[in-house]
């Protein structure tokens, strides 16, 4: 219950937010644009040269909208569209003076209710919006282009695919040699070394193909109510999509109805982007390894209360 009350209370504020900013209206204050048009306009015009299909991607806009949009600012003598020298069916897109000019009424509409609003914060409150914001639009992000993938438990087919991406990203981090998960015999078969009551191995699947995976089994040479969180590896395209946390998230509320009332992790220091994930969620550091797994090359070991 406590989820569903953040969420409709972030939808709340948004629809205040998004009544305050005048957006509702059919165009934007003294602009005489709609707001699609003025997004189109700025995005153009930060990055001084775009296509079509950027600015679809970029907006999460579909392609026969921003061709509306496109044409609309062209007849308006706001931007010119020219041929991509590589790919005559592409359209290349630039702000004109006139273009520009729009752009320096709306960034002094918009900047000054933004400054109205801020003169009645302190500096701390400022911050805090802006840490907010910048986070809930990078969370928006990450699930729009993460929701193609699912995550599932293992299958035996998965097998090759996951033994492919851990000695890939094992590489990747000169993980390799004696000492290291690399040679772990569970490796090529990690469907069948999951498969028992007090593991679980997940994947994360787009189609038929894995890109990721991760999960827990009782720590080798350790108490009972600990388990380990193994083989957690992506592969590049998935960084920062948000779809690691997702499934450590996972793979701990696992450990917790398994009856682990801790979960322990080995890795290496030089793996920052992994090391930054586990302390986010709570790992905290262990001066020496815990267990007897073989990896005595990890030099970072981490433990939290599950």
């Amino acid at each position: 219950m406590q989820l569903l009350e953040t969420v409709r209370s972030i939808r709340e504020h948004s629809r205040q937010m998004v009544r305050e900013l005048s957006m509702l209206g059919m165009t934007f204050r003294d602009t005489g644009l709609t707001h699609s048009e003025i997004h189109v306009l700025i995005e153009v015009h930060l990055h001084s040269v775009m296509t079509a299909g950027e600015l679809s991607d970029r907006l999460n806009m579909d392609k026969s909208t921003i061709s509306r949009i496109v044409q609309y600012l062209q007849e308006q003598k706001l931007i010119t569209a020219g041929k991509a020298e590589h790919d005559a069916r592409q359209k290349i897109l630039k702000t004109t003076v006139l273009g520009a000019k729009k752009i320096q009424l709306i960034d002094r509409i918009a900047d000054t209710q933004v400054a109205d609003a801020c003169e009645l914060m302190d500096e701390a409150e400022v911050d805090t919006v802006v840490k907010g914001l910048r986070l809930y639009a990078k969370a928006l992000w990450q699930r729009r282009h993460g929701k193609e993938y699912e995550i599932r438990p293992i299958r035996r087919d998965d097998n090759p695919f996951m033994a492919k991406i851990i000695r890939q990203v094992m590489t990747e981090y000169g993980a390799v040699g004696k000492g290291y998960s690399i040679l772990d015999n569970e490796v090529d078969r990690m469907y069948e070394s999951f498969a028992n009551k007090r593991s679980a191995y997940f994947v994360i699947a787009h189609d038929k193909l894995i890109a990721g995976g991760g999960g827990i089994a009782p720590l080798a040479g350790g108490p009972k109510n600990v388990c380990e969180l193994k083989k957690m590896y992506f592969m590049p395209e998935l960084r920062g999509l948000g779809l690691g946390k997702k499934l450590l998230r996972l793979c701990l509320k696992t450990a917790k109805e398994l009856g682990y009332q801790q979960c322990y992790l080995e890795t290496l220091h030089r793996m920052s982007e992994a090391n930054r994930l586990y302390q986010k969620f709570g790992f905290e550091p262990l001066p020496t390894p815990m267990g007897t797994t073989g990896h005595f090359k990890c030099d970072a070991w981490y433990i939290r209360n599950v």
